[in-house]
């Protein structure tokens, strides 16, 4: 729930969020269809021989190949599974924008009932997040407004309230520390060296936090 404030508080409100995962949503369907095109339907082997006027075709179209997945050829079989794996990833991104669009509305209901906090003042920047914490904090006490933490927190202040948002990254963090995941790579004449890219960060995020 603190996570949902804070993402709300960080983009300034709803409209602002909702327009960066459009834009993500369609840079990332707008980077798989010119990938599809360049490895699919472009005829590289014509534009390569395409040096002057006299070997180069009139239009375009002469470029693009009519059927490019009716051969099979194991050039076709990865493109085809690049395809999937990318669409694939563009579902999981629709369903997250979705589920952050509903976070961000129950933020938004929270903000204005509970806090008295609008978008324009949000979009204005007159409201810092010491300051909702704090507003959080004095709801919680006064009982106006319960967020179940654990059974075991008694009270909330601003450190339980930051070891929520950060919890998944603390818990890497724990990970790493504590050598709980294994990420050298063993490479000949090398040794071991870590390898800790942004794709195995996701996968780690997704499978077990």
């Amino acid at each position: 729930f603190y996570t949902s404030l804070y993402n709300y508080y960080y983009h300034r409100g709803l409209i602002p969020l909702i327009g960066k995962g459009i834009v993500e949503l369609t840079s990332l369907f707008f980077t798989l269809g010119l990938s599809v095109f360049l490895f699919a339907y472009l005829d590289w082997y014509k534009l390569v021989q395409c040096t002057d006027e006299r070997s180069c075709e009139e239009k375009l179209s002469d470029y693009v190949i009519d059927k490019p997945f009716s051969q099979k050829s194991l050039y076709n079989l990865l493109v085809i599974l690049y395809c999937l794996l990318f669409l694939l990833y563009g579902i999981f991104s629709t369903f997250t924008f979705i589920a952050s669009i509903s976070d961000a509305l129950t933020a938004r209901t929270f903000f204005e009932d509970k806090l008295g906090i609008d978008t324009r003042k949000l979009e204005g920047g007159s409201i810092e997040w010491d300051d909702i914490v704090q507003k959080t904090i004095t709801l919680q006490k006064s009982g106006q407004c319960r967020i179940d933490i654990h059974e075991n927190v008694q009270h909330i202040d601003e450190l339980t309230v930051t070891q929520r948002i950060l919890r998944k990254e603390n818990f890497m963090v724990a990970f790493i520390n504590k050598d709980l995941i294994d990420l050298k790579v063993p490479l000949p004449f090398v040794g071991n060296i870590q390898c800790f890219s942004k794709s195995l960060e996701v996968s780690i995020y997704f499978c077990i936090l």
